[in-house]
């Protein structure tokens, strides 16, 4: 990678896009996945943004490309929760949703005829300058926020390392990583390589104390070690289910009882936390037995 980048935290949430739609007969807020399917749970949101659209669009009026979000535009962020699998299950609900405490993080804006076509030729650093003139309207809002940023040049060994502490911080700070954004990209309605997601991979070592059997294509040979263990002082227990091949799972199955009480060496993306507290791995992927330890 060169060039400078935008560098942002890769939030554990549900990825929403907020179309601001106004009309002769008023406004419309109304909240979508990439799949075009209404999240009817984030109301308090909506109202928000509705309540501060005309402020919206007058603090980008003097800014590039702003006077095209007088017609409508789409706010495009991740709302986030206090647990993504709980904030999952307030999306899905139709009824007696308790969603009131998730917050958007908005880290673009397109003009909605714009996105309505699928993409907007103005830059990213022309969209983060309208950004920018909107914060003082976004911050009066509690709940909705703009993403924190960094930017950093990749021509440069400080870029570089710049990169690798932020990426490094965001993982300690919970995160699942980051997302490196290129600058001069345009807004694209599709998964672009102008958007590149960095997830750090580590490693830890568990003891196997139980084997799952397997099912479909599985069935009378391992499913899953079953493993547990504490690192950096968190106590994980997890299923690992993936990283065998099939004669693993043949010979682990039929010498289960020699498996159980061994190291297992399991590559995963983070650690992350129960909600009763205790931590499991996301992705985990069985590497190899440790017999050494």
């Amino acid at each position: 990678m060169k060039g400078t980048k935008r560098l942002e935290p890769k939030l554990d949430g549900v990825r929403a896009l907020f179309t601001v739609i106004p009309s002769d007969f008023g406004l419309t807020v109304v909240c979508y996945s990439r799949n075009g399917k209404v999240f009817e749970n984030f109301s308090h949101i909506e109202e928000q943004i509705s309540n501060s659209w005309t402020k919206i669009v007058r603090a980008c009026a003097n800014v590039d490309q702003g006077r095209s979000l007088i017609d409508g535009f789409v706010l495009d962020g991740e709302v986030i929760g206090n647990t993504f699998q709980e904030l999952m299950r307030q999306a899905r609900r139709k009824t007696d949703a308790q969603a009131d405490d998730s917050v958007l993080n908005i880290f673009d804006i397109i003009p909605l005829q714009d996105f309505r076509r699928g993409h907007w030729n103005a830059q990213l650093r022309k969209r983060i300058a309208l950004l920018d003139a909107i914060r003082p309207v976004i911050d009066t809002l509690p709940n909705v926020e703009l993403l924190p940023h960094l930017m950093v040049d990749l021509d440069t060994a400080a870029g570089k390392d710049q990169l690798e502490r932020y990426a490094k911080d965001n993982v300690n700070a919970g995160f699942e990583g980051i997302m490196i954004k290129e600058l001069e990209a345009p807004y694209i309605c599709k998964r672009s390589t102008d958007w590149m997601k960095w997830k750090p991979t580590l490693t830890v070592d568990l003891e196997v104390v139980g084997v799952e059997e397997g099912t479909g294509r599985n069935l009378g040979r391992l499913g899953a070690l079953v493993c547990h263990g504490v690192d950096d002082g968190k106590e994980i227990t997890v299923n690992v289910g993936s990283g065998f091949s099939d004669v693993d799972r043949d010979d682990y199955w039929t010498n289960r009882n020699l498996v159980i009480g061994r190291t297992a060496e399991v590559l995963c993306d983070v650690i992350t936390q129960n909600q009763d507290g205790t931590y499991s791995l996301r992705f985990p992927r069985f590497v190899r037995f440790r017999d050494d330890k």
